[in-house]
């Protein structure tokens, strides 16, 4: 058995519209990738068998970099006010990238059409790091070798 990937040899950048975005790179994402199936009761049987359903691509970007304008790149507007015109939700494209030959794993995933759900923010006082996840979902995976 090879040695298991670690942090260094992973990275996850962002991109939107405009080029990269939420500036930097990412140090931890979870994806998330779910098949809602459904059970099927057949006449006189007490075992179901399960139907394919709907497949969900969800997850968490964590302990990344981020600018001033979190809010407005994530939502499309800073200025969250009742009775305010907010446009649609940005679409971005996240790319996780493993690069460990020595290991035997080079490879890329890729989110597309990925819609940030949840930005959260803990500012701590104190020499703590400022936390900043940002929870997604996304409308397809492209896995490259």
């Amino acid at each position: 058995m090879g040695r298991p990937v670690q942090g260094h040899d992973v990275s996850c950048a962002v991109m939107g519209p405009n080029g990269p975005e939420l500036a930097g790179e990412w140090q931890e994402v979870d994806i998330n990738i779910n098949n809602d199936a459904e059970t099927y009761q057949e006449t006189n049987s007490r075992m179901p068998i399960y139907l394919d359903g709907d497949i969900t691509i969800d997850g968490t970007l964590k302990r990344g970099w981020m600018d001033m304008n979190i809010v407005a790149t994530t939502v499309g507007t800073g200025n969250l006010q009742p009775g305010q015109y907010i446009p649609p939700s940005p679409r971005f494209v996240i790319t996780c990238t493993i690069n460990a030959p020595d290991k035997g794993l080079n490879g890329t995933y890729q989110l597309t059409g990925v819609i940030m759900d949840k930005t959260a923010l803990a500012i701590k006082s104190g020499k703590s790091v400022v936390d900043s996840n940002i929870s997604f979902k996304a409308e397809g995976l492209i896995e490259a070798q």
